[in-house]
């Protein structure tokens, strides 16, 4: 498969944001796609594709235990990565308890996006 077949995923209802996400994935080969939820992927048909999973700590409601339990059951391959703001501890911690890869801050995110899809 080539990097242009496989999808980096952004679980987020930020649209702003996701031009940059887009934007990055590009740049490293892949083809990104906004969902704002993960059974999206699944109408899409295209979770064997997924190599990065991007979850937004900071849409709410967001059950993120099931989300990284989810993720991990339809994407096995993909890294699944987190980022909110630092202030929210709680929801970074959770994170990190649920199987994510990585758990960011948003400013960790957003400095490390022009990198981050080619670490894969």
């Amino acid at each position: 498969m080539n990097k242009v077949d496989a999808y980096v995923v952004f679980l987020s209802r930020d649209l702003m944001f996701y031009s940059k996400v887009s934007t990055a994935a590009k740049q490293a080969g892949f083809q990104a796609i906004s969902v704002p939820s993960l059974d999206k992927i699944v109408e899409r048909g295209v979770t064997a594709e997924v190599r990065w999973i991007i979850v937004d700590l900071f849409q709410k409601p967001i059950d993120i235990a099931s989300i990284g339990g989810l993720a991990k059951e339809l994407c096995p391959q993909a890294q699944l990565v987190a980022y909110g703001p630092h202030v929210d501890k709680t929801e970074l911690e959770l994170a990190r308890q649920s199987g994510f890869d990585d758990v960011l801050t948003r400013g960790e995110f957003n400095h490390r996006l022009p990198t981050i899809f080619t670490l894969d």
